[in-house]
C-alpha cells in the first residue's frame, strides 16, 4: 500500500492508496498534489437568535403529538 503524508502546522495527514490497476492511479502517490485550502479559521459568528416567549412543556408536549 503506497502512504504518501502531509505537514500542516502542528497536524500531519496521511492517505493510504491501496494497489490497483485503474488507468487514472497510474502513477500512485506521484499523482497526487497539494491543493491549497480555501480557507482558513472560522467564518464570521451567525446573528443571535430573537428573543422569544417561553413555551410551556405543556405546549412542547403539544407540539410532539400533533395536537
Amino acid at each position: 500500500m503506497d502512504k504518501v503524508s502531509w505537514r500542516l502546522d502542528n497536524a500531519v495527514i496521511t492517505v493510504s492508496l491501496p494497489p490497483t490497476d485503474a488507468e487514472w492511479a497510474a502513477e500512485g502517490t506521484r499523482g497526487l498534489r497539494h491543493v491549497p485550502p480555501t480557507h482558513e479559521g472560522r467564518g464570521p459568528e451567525p446573528l443571535p437568535l430573537p428573543e422569544t416567549e417561553g413555551t410551556s412543556p405543556v405546549q412542547l408536549g403539544a407540539m410532539g403529538t400533533g395536537l
